[in-house]
Formats: C-alpha cells, sequence, structure tokens
C-alpha cells in the first residue's frame, strides 16, 4: 500500500504495520543528520535551521497530537507581505528574520 493510500481510519497495529518501516527510515535519516552536525566545528551562533530541527524533534515528543500543525507553523513564513526582490531563486526550508531580511533587496 503506498503512502497516500493508507487510509486514516485504520487502528494502532494497522498504522504500525503500514508505516512502521517507511518512518523508521526517516528517524535514522534524522539521527545521522544530527550525528554529523555534531561531527562540525560549530559557528559561535547556532544556525536557525537546527534550532528549529530541535523544535520541531520536541513538538513531536511533548505534543504528539498538535504536533503535525504546530511543526507546519514553526516551518512556515507567516509574512504575508511580498518582497519587491529577491538576491536568489529558491527557499531556505523554514522561516528565519536573518533568513526573510538577507534576499529583500
Amino acid at each position: 500500500m503506498s503512502e497516500k493510500n493508507i487510509p486514516l481510519n485504520l487502528d494502532y497495529k494497522s498504522h504500525l504495520d503500514n508505516d512502521f518501516i517507511n518512518i523508521r527510515s526517516k528517524i535514522l535519516d534524522i539521527a545521522a543528520f544530527v550525528d554529523r552536525l555534531e561531527r562540525t566545528s560549530k559557528p559561535k551562533e547556532i544556525d536557525y535551521r537546527e534550532k528549529i530541527l530541535f523544535e520541531c524533534l520536541l513538538l513531536i515528543t511533548k505534543q504528539p497530537k498538535s504536533s503535525p500543525k504546530a511543526i507546519l507553523s514553526l516551518l512556515s513564513y507567516h509574512d504575508m507581505t511580498p518582497i519587491e526582490e529577491s538576491s536568489f531563486q529558491g527557499a531556505h526550508g523554514a522561516p528565519s528574520q536573518i533568513n526573510n531580511e538577507s534576499h529583500r533587496k
């Protein structure tokens, strides 16, 4: 069964049966990523994306029922004011005051 076709009304065991291997893989990816970050020499100020990553992980463990909405909010840019010009094409994947100001001209 593909991830898109999994009904939301499955019971507990069915969700585990359908999703566990996929989620296990994603958790291992996150753990490996965090390990790689920890093995580098960090700058004096931690990058905003690392801060948001750990905030998301905390939300999952402390507020599992509300974490999807809260995480989406954390990772979303809420300022609806359009920028006049950007210095690059692309996205950072998470909002940051530094990020938001850095590509406004």
